[in-house]
């Protein structure tokens, strides 16, 4: 038994099945949902984007694209119709990361959201 206030970190799985374990053998749905969960494979979307950023960097006409694009569920869209899926916190971390780590010249140079999301990609105008 837990001791109030203290806290245990387990996945959505384990907590299905610990659950599953506490009510007994009798719910086979609750252990079925179990099986589904680990079965489950949700895109991971930090490689997702590591891999569309590569197809950015490679296409002449998806950065002409993502240089149009009016907000976030654009980007999305767009990633997803080339076979990559990723969440928005995960495009903006990443905007976040590419922001914070460039010099101030480089951020000078950014004239519109398509620019500032070609930084992130890692492309630049000239590529």
């Amino acid at each position: 038994m837990l001791k109030p206030g203290r806290r245990v970190a387990f996945s959505a799985s384990e907590g299905l099945q610990a659950s599953g374990a506490a009510i007994g053998r009798e719910s086979g749905a609750l252990a079925a949902l179990a099986r589904m969960v680990r079965q489950c494979s949700l895109p991971v979307s930090q490689s997702a984007l590591d891999a569309f950023a590569a197809n950015v960097g490679s296409d002449p006409q998806l950065r002409q694209k993502l240089q149009a694009v009016a907000g976030l569920d654009d980007v999305l869209a767009i990633a997803e119709s080339h076979g990559h899926s990723f969440s928005k916190s995960t495009l903006l971390k990443a905007h976040a990361a590419a922001v914070a780590a460039a010099p101030d010249h480089a951020l000078e140079g950014l004239n519109s959201w398509g620019d500032a999301l070609m930084h992130c990609f890692g492309v630049s105008n000239q590529d």
